[in-house]
């Protein structure tokens, strides 16, 4: 029989691994997405490509615009 000792410091250390473990992956699949998206996208995009991109409506991005002064170029 195969016994071993539970302490607190057993138990954190184990725990703290896992988090760190799934933290560590977490990071991997950001970074092959980032990886594998940032070569889409030109330096200069429409304002809709920016939304997408960003995730969020294009709605959103124009009020970002405006609400934060966020400078934009406009390319004819």
């Amino acid at each position: 029989m195969l016994t071993e000792d539970i302490t607190i410091d057993s138990v954190i250390t184990k725990t703290v691994q896992q988090v760190l473990e799934g933290e560590i992956e977490k990071l991997k699949e950001d970074i092959y997405f980032l990886l594998n998206t940032s070569n889409k996208y030109s330096e200069y995009m429409k304002l809709k490509d920016a939304s997408k991109y960003l995730d969020i409506s294009l709605n959103t991005l124009k009020r970002y615009i405006s609400e934060y002064d966020l400078a934009i170029t406009k390319i004819d």
